[in-house]
């Protein structure tokens, strides 16, 4: 799979074709090459789900969690500026997940904050997913990558530990 937030023309083409032969996300996914849960991102965003039930693996989990936003007519809005506003929360949001939370006030609520980032990413839930289809990014890639990170700087917060054998 191919982790990548810009869509050729032809790989649109081909999801657009698919679904509505009325193909599964993963198979689409298959044939061009990106996650289902990309495909599905993309659904989404292009309106593509009209009287098809899409159901996400994190909903199925509680019946109180609340299904994510229905598409938006990307003509009456900035595009370019809903997705900054996607890239700028899961920004923060990986700041707070390496203890760069300037609104806490001790060390317990940059902790909290810390943990909450951390279980926001990794838990992949309505929100996380609803972020990543206004970023046009895919969810697959991000949860990775904000691992990796959080990865790093924990083995840099161990290493300049007072103790620490470097």
């Amino acid at each position: 799979m191919r982790p990548q937030a810009y869509w050729t023309a032809e790989e649109e083409a081909t999801r657009a074709r698919m679904y509505a032969e009325g193909a599964s996300a993963a198979d689409i996914g298959k044939v061009i090459g990106r996650t289902k849960d990309a495909v599905n991102c993309r659904n989404h965003r292009m309106g593509d789900v009209t009287g098809r039930k899409t159901v996400h693996r994190r909903a199925a989990v509680a019946d109180d969690m609340q299904p994510p936003p229905e598409p938006f007519d990307t003509d009456e809005y900035d595009v370019g500026a809903i997705r900054s506003l996607g890239l700028a929360i899961i920004g923060r949001a990986m700041e707070d997940g390496i203890e760069i939370c300037p609104g806490a006030s001790s060390l317990r609520e940059k902790a909290r904050m810390r943990d909450e980032a951390r279980a926001w990413f990794r838990d992949g839930g309505v929100d996380f997913l609803s972020i990543c289809q206004l970023a046009d990014m895919d969810p697959q890639l991000v949860q990775r990558k904000a691992a990796e990170r959080f990865a790093e700087f924990d083995a840099k917060a161990e290493s300049t530990a007072p103790g620490s054998s470097s």
